[in-house]
């Protein structure tokens, strides 16, 4: 999730459905505004380097019922976190700006046999109680909007780090998927 669902989330979406396919993980994208919107053309010609295409890409707008089917969220800047929130109400142990996952993922990493869901509660017991209140500029992804391509290129790189750093923790002990019998 971020702003406008055109930059930093469709990138995101585009990095991790690259990396998790074939792992049959199911993975969406949102913003709070611009409904319909396309990436900017720094976005798409970046994203073209890695050999993913973003042209088809349209902004959509986060609602709580995709917060609530989620396994997890991610966002982008603090005020996301704040948002989504108040969006979902009961639901801030699947909310995590992408970095502080990869943080907090890090420090406490998945028991062996641990699924997603009692991963990420025992991560947020680690939390404050309001985790998004005020900023942690390391914890968050700027904004590329209406910035250079220069800046497009170091967002894109930066996310691609932190997606393959979530890859290697989904990677590891944790059981992402539990098999219906």
């Amino acid at each position: 999730v971020c702003t406008g669902n055109i930059c930093r989330s469709a990138m995101a979406k585009a990095f991790i459905v690259d990396r998790l396919s074939l792992r049959g993980v199911l993975v969406d994208s949102g913003g709070f505004v611009g409904q319909g919107s396309v990436s900017p053309s720094h976005a798409v010609d970046v994203m073209d380097t890695y050999r993913l295409d973003l042209r088809d890409h349209r902004a959509r707008l986060v609602n709580a019922g995709l917060v609530e089917k989620a396994d997890l969220v991610l966002g982008m800047e603090f005020g996301h976190g704040r948002d989504l929130a108040r969006l979902a109400p009961g639901y801030r142990s699947k909310i995590y700006m992408l970095p502080e996952l990869i943080d907090r993922g890090t420090e406490h990493p998945p028991n062996p046999g641990e699924n997603l869901s009692s991963w990420l509660t025992r991560l947020d017991s680690s939390r404050p109680p309001h985790p998004y209140i005020g900023s942690n500029r390391k914890w968050e992804v700027a904004d590329p909007w209406q910035k250079s391509a220069k800046v497009y290129r170091s967002t894109a790189a930066e996310i691609e780090g932190l997606v393959d750093s979530l890859v290697d923790l989904l990677n590891g002990p944790l059981t992402v998927y539990e098999q219906e019998t």
